[in-house]
């Protein structure tokens, strides 16, 4: 949230920040870019990092979480990893936009049990450690982004 509201530009799209760029000439993205953030932090990611590490052709999301469940350590070192990843986009969405609030949606929100609680508190890649900004994982899951979409457009009431 910014201001209160729903962080967009014109309001006709809601901010994709997991297209932002992660790693030059990285991973090529379904939006046709290169090294997009959403390459290497999100479900799809872990998914892929997880198979490939352990010579699996394909691995489900299901799978996934049953594997950070029984404490699987390749799943657990991968989750890790994009949590690194991800804790480096947020400090720099902070620290651009100085927001009030960071609402992760869509696959993060499988992983909301899993992540520790210093995720939240870690202002390593901050300009401001002592911000008063909050972190958090929605419930909405990938209906995040039609929720966003449908307040930008006011087909639902504002909160």
């Amino acid at each position: 949230l910014f201001h209160g509201n729903v962080f967009s530009r014109n309001n006709d799209c809601i901010a994709e920040f997991g297209h932002l760029t992660y790693q030059e000439n990285g991973r090529l993205c379904s939006c046709k870019r290169k090294g997009c953030y959403s390459q290497y932090a999100s479900m799809k990611a872990l998914r892929t990092n997880i198979a490939r590490r352990k010579n699996y052709s394909h691995l489900q999301n299901e799978d996934v979480l049953s594997l950070l469940k029984q404490k699987d350590e390749i799943a657990l070192e991968e989750f890790q990893k994009q949590n690194e990843i991800l804790q480096k986009l947020i400090g720099n969405l902070a620290n651009i936009l100085s927001p009030q609030k960071i609402i992760l949606g869509g696959s993060f929100s499988y992983f909301k049990k899993f992540i520790p609680l210093s995720f939240y508190e870690n202002k390593e890649h901050w300009y401001n450690r002592h911000s008063d900004c909050k972190i958090e994982i929605t419930d909405f899951g990938n209906d995040l982004g039609l929720l966003g979409a449908a307040f930008q457009k006011d087909y639902i009431r504002r909160v």
